[in-house]
């Protein structure tokens, strides 16, 4: 059972276990001060407009409320990431915060320039551009690496062996949408309503729904934030371990092909001096 189903004072070790998983992909090193809070008020500086899905992700990201003042601290990790790496270029960033499918949907006509955090299909890219070494797709420039585990009801039937499900009665959600939601739906496993997490978690706790997959840390903020802490397992293998994207719409990349490279460039360099301290900020909040 993952340790950050527990109680809210024991989230300290459950991030530091969370940063010793993603060690291989990050390289931090702690800056000696902490940054201040960009303001980006430049009215000739280019305006980078990015959406984010219209709920609560965090640690990672908060797109519960719609602001136009973004500072540092408060709307999650990759927020907080991509304000940093948006300073560094002088460039402004405008975050809007919509369902999922409406993200795709703007970005896709170039009403927006990029959406995150976004795993990487061959579907997605005829509509995003994702940062790529020759032909081959650029890890060192994602986001974040993370992982999705299927959460089960304690002492449940369900069985996960990496390829199939056995003991499904109910069926097994996952956030409309998602990689996640595609995968499940080719396994016929998906329950007849999609669910979003906060709905989802209560039912399988109950029995009333087999188990559902979203990203740990996410899921474990879900648990302890219900109430849940003691009833859920993760059934073993994960469901999927991948790397989250920030990918740009079309019309953005043959505008601004250079200054996309620098971003991402820059993004991951941030990301690894400071991703730790940022990771750290949101544990306990």
């Amino acid at each position: 059972m993952s340790l950050c189903l527990f109680s809210r004072r024991k989230r300290g070790i459950c991030a530091t276990i969370i940063l010793a998983f993603l060690v291989c992909f990050y390289s931090f090193e702690v800056p000696a001060s902490e940054p201040q809070s960009p303001s980006y008020q430049a009215s000739q500086a280019l305006t980078f407009r990015l959406c984010i899905e219209s709920q609560n992700n965090m640690p990672f990201i908060n797109g519960d409320t719609v602001t136009q003042n973004l500072a540092l601290g408060e709307r999650g990790v990759l927020v907080d990431l991509l304000l940093l790496t948006a300073r560094e270029l002088g460039i402004n960033l405008s975050i809007t915060s919509l369902p999922w499918k409406r993200c795709i949907q703007e970005v896709k006509q170039g009403r927006l320039d990029g959406l995150f955090a976004t795993i990487w299909s061959k579907e997605r890219e005829e509509w995003a551009v994702f940062p790529k070494s020759a032909t081959q797709l650029d890890i060192s420039k994602a986001l974040w690496l993370v992982n999705y585990p299927v959460y089960s009801r304690i002492h449940s039937d369900l069985r996960w062996n990496g390829q199939s499900f056995t003991g499904v009665q109910n069926g097994i959600g996952a956030p409309f949408g998602y990689i996640a939601y595609h995968k499940l739906d080719n396994l016929g496993v998906l329950p007849k309503r999609n669910l979003n997490a906060k709905e989802a978690l209560p039912l399988v706790a109950k029995g009333r729904l087999d188990g559902y997959v979203i990203e740990k840390a996410i899921g474990d903020r879900y648990i302890e934030d219900l109430g849940l802490q003691g009833q859920l397992v993760e059934l073993s293998p994960s469901f999927m371990q991948v790397f989250w994207f920030l990918p740009v719409s079309h019309q953005w990349y043959r505008r601004h092909q250079a200054l996309t490279h620098s971003f991402w460039l820059n993004m991951a360099s941030i990301r690894k001096r400071e991703g730790k301290r940022l990771l750290e900020n949101y544990a306990n909040q």
